[in-house]
């Protein structure tokens, strides 16, 4: 009778233990989700991103700068999902096959950067178009080079992109 009383109680250890262990487990997983990885870096995504002239034509407009780089990720983004995610109104990105928390000096700079050099690239190889007067040529160079700075440099323009960013599923 003794040693079935001493089983019980061990059993009854055991079982709190568990459960203790269980309610651990799932404060973890609510407090850091499980997210399957993308099938993409976000530096791979920048690497496959394609910019086209009518992008390049929208940074000649007036403040053209913000309205062409969205134009070029909303295209790209609904071939190859940008690598991102919303999680407690944070953004994450998922670089170096880990979801990271996004930085505005590390992400957005590489994002911004890297795509602006496609921009300039493009614009470069265009042939100009020979009824524009070399100030134009200039004007649009200038557009063109000044983009970046304008979208990174300048906070309001960073944070627009950011919140855009978080909101470019819905």
């Amino acid at each position: 009778m003794y040693k079935m009383a001493s089983e019980n109680t061990d059993l009854y250890k055991i079982i709190q233990q568990l459960t203790e262990r269980v309610n651990r487990l799932e404060k973890m997983v609510q407090s850091h989700p499980v997210v399957d990885a993308p099938s993409t870096s976000l530096s791979q995504w920048i690497d496959t991103c394609t910019i086209i002239t009518e992008d390049v034509e929208m940074v000649y407009e007036n403040n053209g700068y913000a309205n062409a780089m969205r134009n070029c990720i909303r295209r790209n983004h609904a071939n190859i999902s940008i690598p991102i995610m919303i999680y407690k109104n944070a953004l994450y990105v998922y670089e170096s096959n880990s979801w990271e928390k996004w930085d505005n000096s590390t992400h957005m700079n590489m994002f911004t950067r890297d795509i602006w050099r496609k921009f300039v690239k493009l614009h470069m190889h265009t042939t100009p178009d020979p009824s524009l007067e070399d100030e134009m040529h200039d004007l649009q160079r200038k557009r063109i080079l000044e983009m970046r700075q304008k979208l990174y440099e300048v906070k309001k323009n960073r944070t627009e992109l950011y919140r855009w960013l978080m909101k470019i599923d819905s």
